[in-house]
């Protein structure tokens, strides 16, 4: 790694924790100056400017999540031990997905639509990952064969966000114990072939 690059990742991982508290609009230059101790012409000369440094964070953000659901995932054999361990995965995760989505899909202005494109891009992406977890299922006999994948892999990741959303600003782990045993029931009696 270049020292340009050893910067550039030195900048983004000071600037995630801001991004995650403050969003697009509410971090300024100063504050990522603050937490790099890095000069104005250091970052700029590094980023083109800030919405480049928090497009960066944003990346930075989805891959170290999505490469932690991957490897994770991929040890489970059965696709109901594969949601469910993409559920925790996105529970354990929720203090950097949550918000570095819901900042993103928030924030005004031309950032907004670069921001909410790549939050649009990931959740699909989740989504879909879960709809080929489903169709394995159907096809190995784990699953319904009426079961419909992408309807069923929605409302997943509804449960999933939406639990985590619920957990965060109540700020209790009974409501994620909850979510989850939801996730686990919306299994059983939705997904699971009863014969």
């Amino acid at each position: 790694m270049t020292k340009s690059e050893k910067t550039r990742n030195f900048i983004i991982e000071k600037t995630i924790p801001i991004f995650i508290s403050k969003g697009y609009e509410g971090t300024s230059l100063s504050d990522i100056e603050g937490a790099t101790s890095l000069s104005k012409g250091s970052i700029y000369g590094n980023f083109a400017n800030k919405e480049e440094v928090i497009l960066a964070v944003l990346d930075h953000i989805l891959l170290e999540v999505n490469a932690t659901i991957d490897r994770e995932v991929k040890m489970n054999i059965s696709s109901a031990e594969k949601i469910l361990v993409f559920g925790k995965l996105f529970n354990k995760c929720a203090d950097l997905i949550q918000p570095a989505i819901h900042n993103a899909s928030l924030d005004p202005g031309d950032i907004h639509t670069r921001l909410r494109q790549k939050a649009v891009t990931a959740l699909n992406g989740w989504k879909l990952q879960l709809a080929d977890i489903i169709k394995n299922g159907i096809e190995s006999g784990e699953f319904r064969d009426d079961v419909d994948a992408e309807e069923a892999a929605f409302t997943l990741m509804a449960l999933i966000e939406g639990g985590n959303m619920i957990s965060r600003l109540a700020g209790k782990t009974l409501c994620k114990s909850v979510f989850m045993k939801s996730i686990g029931d919306y299994i059983d009696s939705m997904l699971f072939s009863h014969n």
